[in-house]
C-alpha cells in the first residue's frame, strides 16, 4: 500500500492488511516534493511494517479508541522527513519502532 499524494483513511470498521510483519509494505509519503497522509480513525485497524516519510513528506495519524496499527517495524522518518501522532485511545503495537534512519533524516513522534 503506498501513499504518495493525498490521504488514505481507515475508518471505524474499516481494515487493511499488508501480510509482512518486517518487511514495510505500509509507504507513507514516497514521491519527492509530496505529501501523503495515512490517517487511522477510531474503531480502523491497519496490519503490517511501515515506513512513514519514504521519499517524500509522510505524516500517520492513529486517533481514536480502537484506531490501531500493528507492526513488526515502523520507521519515522526513513529516506525523508516523517511524523507520527498517536492520541485519543489510538493504539500502534510494534516489535522495533526507528525515528530518522538515514543520516539527516528527521523522525518525530507524539503519543497523547
Amino acid at each position: 500500500t503506498r501513499v504518495e499524494n493525498g490521504t488514505l483513511e481507515i475508518g471505524s470498521g474499516g481494515s487493511i492488511y499488508q501480510g509482512n510483519a518486517t518487511n514495510p509494505l505500509i509507504l507513507v509519503g514516497t514521491a519527492p516534493g509530496l505529501t501523503g497522509v495515512f490517517s487511522i480513525a477510531a474503531g480502523g485497524t491497519a496490519t503490517g511494517a511501515g515506513e512513514i516519510g519514504s521519499g517524500g513528506m509522510g505524516v500517520a495519524n492513529v486517533s481514536g479508541t480502537g484506531a490501531s496499527w500493528t507492526a513488526g517495524l515502523l520507521y519515522v522518518g526513513s529516506s525523508s522527513e516523517g511524523s507520527l501522532l498517536v492520541n485519543s485511545g489510538g493504539d500502534v503495537l510494534v516489535g522495533g519502532l526507528f525515528a530518522g534512519r538515514d543520516g539527516g533524516v528527521s523522525g518525530s513522534m507524539t503519543v497523547n
